[in-house]
């Protein structure tokens, strides 16, 4: 083999070398973002379900003493409250199983299609059930839907 041929097979060899190198540090720096993103999501989780537990907790202990008061103004309220918190806890339960499928699920697969559906497509889903939700449990949000559909004016809106 002559100098030059061992040369360029040398350069060869270097260049494939600080390829594999540059590849390595790519997928590591992946594997840092994706824990990095992932963790941050979890907190936010954690914290949220911290929160609701806590919320549940006082409700149940001040809805003891309402009862004790029995004002129909205080069982209204109280009314208002408990569907306001079944909506928190619906909506966070409906966020954790997006996370745990756009993280974890989507990546059992090997079908760029399944891949993109329960990442991708199920994201956008959360987010419009997020709103399914908002307005299923609140009065005020679908009567306002609703006089705006019933008149003519939603144009303007």
């Amino acid at each position: 083999m002559s100098n030059s041929a061992a040369n360029l097979e040398e350069d060869a060899a270097a260049i494939r070398d600080r390829h594999i190198a540059a590849l390595a540090i790519f997928m590591e720096c992946g594997r840092m973002s994706w824990y990095v993103d992932f963790s941050q999501d979890l907190i936010i989780v954690i914290l949220i379900a911290i929160i609701d537990t806590v919320t549940i907790l006082k409700f149940r202990l001040t809805s003891a003493q309402i009862d004790k008061g029995n004002s129909r103004m205080a069982a209204s309220k109280r009314s208002m409250e408990k569907n306001f918190l079944r909506q928190v806890v619906l909506q966070d339960v409906l966020f954790a199983i997006g996370l745990g499928s756009y993280f974890f699920f989507a990546w059992f697969f090997e079908n760029k299609w399944v891949i993109w559906s329960l990442s991708t497509l199920a994201w956008c889903f959360l987010h419009l059930s997020d709103a399914i939700i908002t307005i299923t449990f609140n009065k005020e949000f679908r009567r306002l839907i609703c006089s705006c559909m019933s008149c003519h004016s939603c144009e303007q809106i």
